[in-house]
């Protein structure tokens, strides 16, 4: 699985690593304060802090500096809010956890040999919990993630089993980078993640906080049977993925219930999906919205036939206002109409901004004088990127026919390959271009 700069990936060998220390001891050197800092003596009782006093964290964060892991600033304060660097990271890791040392040690350029945290960097990246970037640098100052932060204690606790429908917990799964999808469906299933304030929220991307890195080195513990459970709020629970009843055998099925899976699709209450329905435009400005959640492009449109408490709206101002879809006229969305294949295909073409291809890729079809004028270079480009997906026949488009589930399903499956978020699936109905 490939996964970014600077992020470990469990066992592999050739991690990079700037010596030998495993003693787990001071690494807190110079930092100025850094979050593992353990210096002076700190017992249990009273909070040390007065700023984590009545904090949300404020029991895990306690519990690490009675275990000696934190100490916090020395005008006494914890700064439960403030960011961390990727060299604080490795000094936590390598204070509160000793885990086999499995990879090799390499020096970094950019450490010198007096750095404060060179124990630490090298001690965190033997055991996998972090790695290098391309370029050898290891970069100490650059500021940790929360997906980074995630993916580094998956992998350095060994841990694997998440199931992606576990992300369905998330209202912003769609920002997870694709390289961290399984680490953090394990790490939701180990409940090692915290969110707050809004527990539906990931924020993956973010700099992670003092204290947010603290309750999951904290969670971390936990699952190694290192340290008792602390109940919270904040800490998402895994949830069951559905299983739906007539799927076997379809020819779409790995594209619907990967979907499904990962929470970005639906079925009914009765557990079945309906693969062969046709979709409205309020059906499939839903399926955008939950798939995508795109950006804001343009200004808010006040549709006349939508009323403000249809079950829709939300869904059909965010696909509209982030490009995949327009009314039928400037007053009009026309909800319940069913949307075309050839629709579909101009929509994910308009709303991902893609690019490329050619009208010899549309005239090549059997079908090709049934393509709209209008819509023929935007066919041209989403057969380029194979978003195109026919079933039976795959060089047949039928661009005006009516678009089912299981056909939506697959081509937004496509237009989330093109964006990075899944793995490519074989099919002998995704239309190649040649």
């Amino acid at each position: 699985m490939p996964l970014p700069p600077g992020v470990s990936g469990g066992n592999s060998s050739g991690g990079n690593s700037s010596g030998e220390d495993n003693s787990g001891g001071n690494t807190s050197g110079n930092a100025g304060g850094s979050l593992p800092v353990s210096g002076g003596p700190v017992s249990g009782g009273p909070l040390v802090f007065a700023d984590i006093r009545d904090h949300w964290a404020g029991a895990f964060i306690q519990a690490l500096v009675d275990r000696k892991i934190l100490s916090g600033f020395p005008d006494g304060t914890f700064r439960p809010q403030t960011s961390l660097t990727r060299v604080e990271y490795a000094a936590l890791v390598a204070k509160a956890f000793n885990r086999p040392l499995i990879r090799p040690g390499t020096t970094f350029p950019d450490l010198p040999t007096t750095f404060w945290g060179n124990a630490a960097i090298a001690k965190a990246s033997r055991m996998a919990f972090i790695a290098g970037f391309p370029d050898g640098t290891f970069r100490p100052n650059q500021q940790l993630t929360r997906v980074q932060g995630i993916v580094s204690l998956v992998s350095g606790l060994g841990l694997s089993g998440g199931s992606p429908g576990l992300l369905g917990v998330y209202g912003d799964r769609a920002q997870i980078p694709s390289y961290a999808t399984n680490a953090i469906a394990t790490a939701t299933q180990n409940r090692i993640i915290v969110n707050h304030p809004q527990l539906n929220l990931l924020n993956p991307l973010r700099p992670t906080t003092r204290a947010e890195i603290a309750v999951m080195v904290y969670q971390a513990l936990v699952v190694l049977r290192q340290a008792p459970v602390i109940e919270s709020a904040f800490i998402p629970q895994p949830i069951v993925p559905t299983s739906l009843t007539d799927l076997n055998g379809h020819w779409a099925e790995p594209f619907v219930r990967s979907l499904v899976d990962q929470n970005l699709l639906t079925g009914f209450p009765d557990g079945s999906f309906h693969p062969n329905a046709a979709v409205s435009r309020a059906e499939y400005a839903v399926m955008i919205a939950k798939a995508f959640a795109p950006p804001a492009r343009s200004p808010k449109i006040n549709f006349q036939d939508l009323p403000t408490n249809f079950w829709a709206t939300p869904a059909i101002t965010e696909a509209t206002r982030g490009g995949f879809l327009a009314g039928v006229s400037p007053q009009r969305f026309q909800p319940d109409l069913a949307i075309s294949r050839v629709q579909v295909l101009i929509s994910l073409v308009n709303g991902l901004q893609l690019t490329g291809g050619h009208l010899g890729l549309v005239n090549r079809l059997p079908d090709q004088a049934s393509i709209p004028d209008f819509a023929r270079e935007a066919i041209a480009t989403a057969l380029h990127n194979r978003l195109a997906v026919n079933h039976p026949d795959p060089e047949q488009l039928n661009p005006n026919r009516e678009a089912t589930r299981a056909e939506v399903a697959a081509m937004i499956y496509q237009g989330l390959l093109q964006r990075g978020r899944v793995a490519p699936l074989p099919s002998a109905y995704i239309t190649i271009p040649r």
